[in-house]
Parts: C-alpha cells; structure tokens; sequence
C-alpha cells in the first residue's frame, strides 16, 4: 500500500503483468479450443462435454444457429451405413 496525503490505496499492476496474464489466458483458451475441436473431430463428444461443460456445448450450439433466420433437421432420405442408418439433411435460412 501506497500513503498519498495520509490516504491508502493499491499500487496499480505493472502494464507487462497485466499483458503476461491476458496472454497465459489467451494461450489456456487456445488450448481449451483445440482440444475440443480434436475431441469433436473424434466423435469423443464425452470429452467436449468435460472441456467445456454442458453451458458451453449449449453456448457453442446457440452461436452456431443464431445467424440463421431457421435451422431444422429434415428427414430426406435413410440409408444403412453399416449396422446404423444415416437419415440428416440440414436446411437453414439466413436472417434478414
């Protein structure tokens, strides 16, 4: 603490420790980011859940459909792909 005409205050951070603490957050996102996205890639939906929580899965969700005016699944055709079948078409529409 800092005495200035017999008042207290804080000493205000160093500009390079305030910009070291932004880049140390930035680089754990970067990191949080690709692993989800690895994770993603491998169908390992599991471990996207763990990385980012069921808030974030929702957020990523609502950031991927909120450009769109709509966003439905349509069933247009099945057809078998091993012991499963594959059945999704996606239609969207842009907002005006």
């Amino acid at each position: 603490m800092h005495s200035a005409g017999g008042s207290s205050f804080a000493a205000a951070p160093r500009l390079a420790d305030t910009a070291r603490a932004m880049s140390q957050n930035l680089e754990a996102e970067r990191e949080v980011a690709l692993r989800t996205y690895e994770a993603w890639n491998a169908r390992d939906f599991d471990a996207c859940l763990a990385l980012r929580g069921h808030e974030g899965v929702r957020g990523f969700w609502s950031e991927f459909v909120d450009p769109w005016e709509s966003v439905r699944i349509e069933v247009t055709d099945m057809r078998e792909a091993g012991d499963t079948l594959a059945f999704v078409q996606l239609a969207a529409g842009l907002r005006e």
